[in-house]
């Protein structure tokens, strides 16, 4: 009986897929088997449990084999152990919520985000399933570091990310690869990492090299990059190297995508208001569709280098490609031999570069020229464009009267014969252009029969004499548009007249239609952004070169000072709004500021030639103490120390002991600035003119007492030299018009040059740092200290006022701090 009980609750049981009472249920029935063969059975001691009602077995309900009494039995053992079971189970509410943040960050940090940034920047559409990443939805892959490595190999863009043609670099990228790898979930909150990482970010905005790289990414992805410290300005160089990656859209999208469930944790669910997203600066793109891969394009001519308004198209056209996680191309629009060359190719990369752009792909108009002389033929052949001889001027009239060219009408015989000998080059040849037979009488100017190819024999920078003549910007524009997959074609405004003759290329020759999107034009007053009148400048010998500081190029405004994140973020701020109007410079180098006052170390410096003497009579010998190069770094953990020497004779600025308010007098409490009060005991005036001062230290008196609060040096032999270059705008007049001409209002007062005396720490600072002098302003190093003979030369860099620095600037020049 007990056998066969034995083996009918086996399959029973195994039937509810009940292990555990399988084993339970095994053991009561062999006990039961041991004590029907005579053997001594051990009793298990069980815990008294409160009393329950006997749980009862039907006869009905009671497994085959059994007497109804062994069944009750055997229900009482499977409703105590049931029972204990619901015990030890808590309910789903008393799971704590700190342990479920752990399994979700655990998840996080195991998930492959950094092959997902990688992928975002890089404009690859990636998705992640599980631990796999899907590439363009046809490779999968696995491997956090193995796929970030893969896309920098295989996507052209990816190589500045990873370049393996240069090893010692890649050794670098790779160091920091493995630290974050073992560390990653280490880092956030952790005192000792984190100074590390600001350290070796003090001197650097980068993680390795010059530019973004893979290492930077990864160390993204493992600060989680928000909550990663509890203090704000505890680690001011990894804060704004943090904060230089989030301007970039891939990396602010990333951020918004994985992180902000923590952040919206931390700060308790509401939202921080008063500050505007970029993304209501910029509005959605239209006719988007969803899952649509966005391509956007900048089509620079390489006639000049890139300047300011440049600068917000370049912005504009990576910010929506990121922004869509779709790309962004840079075509060179070689159609003119007459203006390009080579080297403004490689000025125009070199801007991108420090801008930090990467485009998706470099091409050229050029690499479709036959292409686009086949539609070319396809115009005429369809009566859509002729071939015209009339000279310039009188087609100019033409246009403006609305008068037909007697060409208009010949032939699409006689139109392919003269097509041909443009072509060739020949003296006959140079004298017709192919025309766009559109509307004579419209009243948009630009639809009287533009001109679509001309004759140009001079050299091609990459064909060299293979065409003699090419097609203009109206027509290869269009149709290089479609034919390389740009969804959206970022023009400014100047464009909005040519709007319908692009769309009439494209219905004509029957191509992918793409997007227009109008942004309105970038113009400083006071400036001049045609790169015509720059080069004039360039070519006379006005400025140094298109990086002179004073050139609103890319070049200049980044050798004045001012720094990549703070002209991204300002033109972000601009938007792609269609508003026209000049913009003054204040703001610009406002934004700059905020970037650079929180981070910039702070010396003195006072004029070579319009200074006094001050000696200190309780000062004996000179000594050195340390101070802090940051105010708010008190222990100099962060931006370091500076060694500052104290003298018994020290230089002060002349316009601060005497200007035309005031004069210093005896008995005169005044604060020298990092060092204490001193007290005037003596005043030379001669002719009423300050020649020296004596005083004394006051230690322990109030700091905040006395009226004047100055800078000073000491007369030592450490002290070093330095010429501060002061700049104003090029031209004199707020605007110029159309028909005025700007060599009129040449400024001949731009440029000002000061040499100055200033404290030994300024030998420590790099080339291309920016610093702060104490009561003058922000400068960037143009030239470092090599020796003693040699002047450190200092450019100014604006803050935002119009203010004179009168103790700087010539009376002649009136320069003004711009």
């Amino acid at each position: 009986e007990l056998s066969v009980a034995y083996g009918v609750l086996i399959d029973d049981l195994k039937k509810k897929d009940a292990t555990e009472e399988i084993t339970q249920q095994i053991e009561d029935i062999q006990a039961k088997k041991d004590a029907a063969d005579g053997k001594k059975v051990k009793k298990k001691k069980t815990k008294k449990n409160p009393v329950q009602p006997k749980p009862q077995v039907s006869d009905k309900n009671k497994p085959s084999g059994l007497s109804k009494k062994e069944a009750n039995k055997l229900a009482k053992k499977d409703a105590r152990k049931k029972a204990k079971k619901n015990e030890d189970i808590p309910p789903p509410t008393a799971v704590s919520e700190k342990k479920q943040e752990k399994k979700a960050e655990a998840k996080k940090a195991e998930a492959p985000l950094l092959a997902m940034l990688t992928a975002s920047y890089l404009g690859v559409k990636a998705t992640l399933q599980g631990d796999k990443v899907t590439i363009e939805n046809t490779l999968s892959l696995r491997g956090n570091y193995a796929v970030a490595r893969y896309l920098t190999r295989t996507v052209p863009s990816g190589k500045s990310l990873y370049d393996e043609s240069e090893p010692k670099a890649c050794y670098e990228v790779d160091q920091w690869l493995e630290f974050c790898a073992a560390n990653g979930s280490l880092l956030k909150g952790n005192r000792d990492y984190l100074t590390v990482l600001n350290s070796h970010l003090s001197l650097r905005t980068y993680m390795c090299g010059y530019g973004l790289s893979i290492a930077d990414f990864a160390l993204y992805c493992c600060l989680g990059a928000d909550g990663w410290t509890s203090k704000k300005g505890e680690f001011v160089h990894l804060e704004r190297w943090e904060s230089l990656l989030t301007s970039n859209p891939s990396f602010a999208q990333f951020k918004k995508a994985h992180f902000s469930q923590a952040k919206q944790k931390s700060s308790g669910g509401k939202r921080s208001e008063g500050k505007k997203d970029d993304v209501a600066q910029c509005p959605p793109l239209p006719g988007v569709k969803e899952g649509q891969l966005v391509v956007t394009r900048f089509p620079p001519e390489p006639s000049g280098h890139l300047h300011i308004g440049h600068a917000k198209a370049i912005f504009l056209n990576q910010y929506y490609a990121q922004r869509y996680n779709g790309r962004m191309l840079l075509r060179f629009d070689d159609t003119n031999p007459s203006k390009e060359k080579e080297e403004f190719e490689h000025g125009i990369i070199e801007d991108l570069e420090h801008l930090n752009i990467i485009p998706y792909k470099v091409s050229w108009t050029s690499d479709h020229f036959k292409l686009l002389n086949k539609y070319a033929i396809q115009l005429i052949e369809q009566g859509d464009a002729y071939m015209d001889n009339t000279n310039p001027e009188n087609m100019k009239q033409q246009r403006d009267e609305g008068i037909n060219s007697i060409n208009r009408d010949n032939s699409v015989e006689r139109n392919m014969e003269m097509f041909n000998e443009m072509h060739s080059g020949s003296e006959e040849g140079q004298k017709w252009c192919l025309r766009a037979k559109m509307d004579m009488q419209s009243v948009n100017k630009c639809l009287r029969d533009p001109v679509f190819f001309r004759s140009n024999i001079l050299p091609h920078a990459r064909t060299k004499a293979t065409w003699k003549a090419y097609p203009t910007y109206d027509l290869a524009c269009p149709i290089v548009d479609s034919i390389e997959g740009v969804t959206h074609a970022m023009r400014d405004m100047n464009y909005k007249d040519r709007v319908p003759l692009y769309e009439w290329v494209i219905k004509k020759l029957k191509l992918r239609p793409v997007i227009l999107h109008d942004f309105s034009r970038m113009n400083f007053v006071s400036t001049l952004l045609s790169k015509r009148k720059l080069g004039w400048f360039v070519e006379e010998g006005k400025v140094d070169g298109w990086d002179d500081p004073r050139f609103p190029t890319i070049k200049g405004v980044l050798r004045r000072g001012c720094q990549v994140e703070s002209l991204y973020k300002f033109m972000v701020a601009q938007g792609a709004s269609r508003k026209e109007g000049d913009m003054e410079w204040d703001k610009f180098w406002n934004f700059n500021k905020k970037v650079i006052d929180p981070i910039v170390p702070r010396y003195m410096a006072v004029d070579a030639v319009n200074n006094i003497i001050l000696e200190l009579e309780d000062v004996k010998e000179l000594r050195a103490k340390t101070y802090p190069r940051h105010p708010k770094d008190k222990n100099g953990e962060q931006h370091g120390v500076k060694t500052l020497f104290l003298a018994p004779r020290i230089f002060l600025e002349y316009g601060d002991v005497h200007d035309d308010k005031s004069m210093v007098q005896k008995g005169e409490e005044v604060l020298l600035m990092q060092w204490g009060v001193i007290e005037i005991t003596d005043v030379e005036v001669t002719d009423g003119k300050v020649l020296s001062l004596k005083g004394k230290t006051k230690p322990g008196a109030n700091v905040s007492a006395p009226k004047r609060k100055i800078h000073w040096l000491a007369d030592t032999p450490h002290v070093v030299k330095a010429k501060i270059f002061e700049f104003d705008y090029l031209i004199t007049k707020p605007k110029i018009e159309p028909d005025e001409d700007f060599k009129a209002f040449i400024n001949p007062h731009s440029v000002a040059e000061t040499l100055v005396l200033a404290e030994a720490g300024l030998k420590t600072v790099r080339e291309d740092q920016c610093m702060q002098l104490l009561r003058r302003g922000y400068y960037r190093v143009d030239k470092a200290y090599q020796n003693n003979s040699d002047e450190i030369h200092l450019f100014t860099i604006p803050d935002g006022k119009s203010k004179a620095v009168s103790t700087f600037a010539t009376a002649s020049a009136k320069m003004k701090h711009r």
